[in-house]
């Protein structure tokens, strides 16, 4: 598995802040024909569904909901870090990214896309610009979606519990 993660097999993160991180095979249950596998990105501890058909007609039970955090405990030296590779720029703090490879003076700049955080909603707590509609509120449609806790043997794993609370607080503001 270690030579299928390097080779990326199972695919890449679509973040664009992840450059392009292999993902691993992860089961939402051990209990078999209930669900199919989810990929995991090491790097920003997201779930993604997988574009191959190949790979979404695997059930999730085969790798068991414990295989990526065991086997980033079993290779250490495989946890990606948290800082952008080298050679790259990270997001300024305005709201803007730099080009990978632009000097600073040559450096175009990306725009906040629409219902980034700091921008505006309606007075009566509907964000029409976004296409949603009605009384539904994307806080109240994010408070109640459901976040993939990591566990090995149905034990929350504690490195990572400030990050996910942070995750967490962020997603609620």
């Amino acid at each position: 598995m270690l030579e299928k993660y390097k080779k990326a097999d199972f695919g890449r993160c679509p973040r664009v802040l992840c450059y392009q991180q292999p993902l691993l095979p992860c089961g939402l249950t051990d209990l078999p024909y209930e669900k199919p596998v989810k990929l995991y990105c090491p790097r920003c501890e997201d779930l993604y569904s997988p574009k191959s058909s190949r790979h979404g007609s695997i059930d999730g039970a085969y790798f068991g909901s414990t295989f990526p955090h065991m086997f980033l405990m079993v290779y250490p030296h495989m946890i990606p870090s948290k800082a952008p590779p080298e050679g790259t720029s990270a997001t300024a703090a305005g709201g803007t990214a730099a080009l990978p490879g632009a000097t600073p003076s040559t450096s175009a700049t990306v725009p906040r896309r629409l219902g980034s955080v700091g921008e505006e909603t309606p007075r009566d707590g509907r964000n029409s610009a976004l296409g949603v509609g009605g009384n539904v509120s994307t806080a109240n449609a994010a408070a109640k979606a459901e976040k993939y806790m990591p566990k090995i043997f149905g034990f929350k794993i504690n490195e990572i519990a400030k990050l996910q609370r942070w995750q967490g607080a962020t997603r609620d503001r």
